[in-house]
């Protein structure tokens, strides 16, 4: 459930990206719409969850590295302080997306430009749910 709001984003960037031609630019639209609003609700789940609970969750999905004592997981940590950043961050990304569906209806790349921001919030996402500094440089 909590990778489902990092991944969302990034599902939308594969989807939009390789099959917007097929969908088309209305399609493309409405697929990234709608992933980063369903990113959002689940952004909302979360901090009621973490709230509620009062506690930190962490999730570790693989060791990237690994040298005697030394250990670089990847994984993600979800706080009061990032789960509060999600909502931000996926609240003005739904809103910029519904934005430029309207701005940007008539430009015929539309849904490269969709594909993008996409893959642009879930670059933010990561950056603020990253557990270790390797993430952040990648987010």
């Amino acid at each position: 459930m909590y990778i489902n709001v990092i991944l969302l984003p990034l599902l939308n960037f594969i989807i939009i990206f390789f099959l917007g031609f097929y969908i088309g630019r209305e399609g493309s639209c409405y697929i990234s719409s709608m992933g980063i609003f369903s990113s959002f609700l689940y952004s909302l789940y979360i901090f009621l969850e973490v709230v509620i609970s009062e506690a930190v969750t962490s999730v570790k999905i693989y060791n990237f590295i690994s040298i005697d004592l030394y250990s670089i997981q990847i994984g993600f940590i979800f706080d009061c302080i990032s789960s509060i950043m999600l909502i931000v961050i996926t609240f003005i990304s739904c809103i910029v997306h519904l934005y430029s569906m309207t701005y940007l209806s008539d430009d015929p790349y539309i849904s490269r430009f969709m594909a993008y921001l996409s893959l642009f919030t879930f670059f933010m996402i990561l950056l603020v749910t990253s557990d270790n500094f390797l993430q952040i440089f990648i987010g």
